[in-house]
């Protein structure tokens, strides 16, 4: 996915970040893979800014439907990690 290099470009301005990922997602992907690089995006941008990585993951999280199998794939791994440490 190329989603990290606008979060690089737009590094705390992740409405930007994904705006472009957007953009160029549209032109090869569908769905599942467009909200993959929306979030990828998001989550390079806002990481300039944020140290705690669960917050991190949640506002990169706001940019994709909740109700998508990105999202809930997201969640679900992110919850594992969790448990697990």
């Amino acid at each position: 996915m190329r989603g990290e290099i606008w979060g690089w470009i737009w590094s705390n301005n992740s409405d930007n970040a994904v705006k472009y990922a957007i953009l160029d997602a549209t032109i090869s992907h569908s769905g599942n893979g467009v909200y993959g690089e929306i979030f990828v995006g998001a989550l390079r941008s806002l990481a300039f800014t944020h140290d705690n990585i669960e917050d991190l993951v949640k506002q990169a999280l706001e940019y994709i439907p909740p109700d998508s199998l990105y999202y809930k794939a997201v969640v679900r791994a992110f919850k594992r990690a969790k448990e697990s440490n």
